[in-house]
């Protein structure tokens, strides 16, 4: 019998797909991964979905799509901008864009937290790093400067705007 809420990756998914592809029952496959059979079905069921997943490189248990997907694309292209432009990011830029675009966007109910910041830097494999090379060559007193113009106060504290 299967243990209850057992977490399978993308790769098992796989490979139960693999061997119902190959002929074995379904039965037999839930027994030999130690799945029910509703749980292997629902698996078959949703076969493209994990195989685009697993192309993608998507390798998470979960395939839960963001809840605002117009948001986070648009976070994404403006994310993959910055970096081919060599501009530093760190999470409090990220979070006052997404507020930007989200209210761009007309999404109310959308708060860029540290949660929301943490899934997203995990959905799309996003790591701050020390930049090397040619990232290195950007001209800080040109971001410094930038980074001036777009302050404001708030509640007594200033933060940074950023565009």
């Amino acid at each position: 019998m299967a243990s209850k809420r057992k977490a399978i990756s993308v790769d098992e998914k796989i490979c139960v797909i693999r061997a119902i592809e190959k002929g074995e029952k379904k039965s037999d496959v839930g027994r030999r991964f130690e799945l029910s059979q509703s749980t292997v079905a629902t698996i078959w069921k949703n076969q493209k979905t994990i195989q685009q997943a697993a192309l993608e490189g998507n390798l998470s248990k979960k395939l839960r799509k963001p809840k605002f997907e117009d948001l986070d694309q648009a976070m994404l292209s403006w994310f993959n901008n910055q970096r081919q432009n060599n501009v530093p990011i760190s999470g409090p830029i990220v979070k006052a864009k997404a507020e930007k675009f989200a209210n761009q966007l007309g999404i109310i109910d959308f708060k860029a937290s540290e949660g929301w910041l943490g899934k997203f830097k995990h959905r799309h494999q996003i790591t701050y790093g020390k930049m090397n090379g040619e990232a290195r060559d950007v001209d800080m007193n040109v971001t410094n400067n930038e980074r001036k113009k777009h302050r404001k106060e708030v509640g007594g504290a200033i933060i940074q705007i950023c565009i």
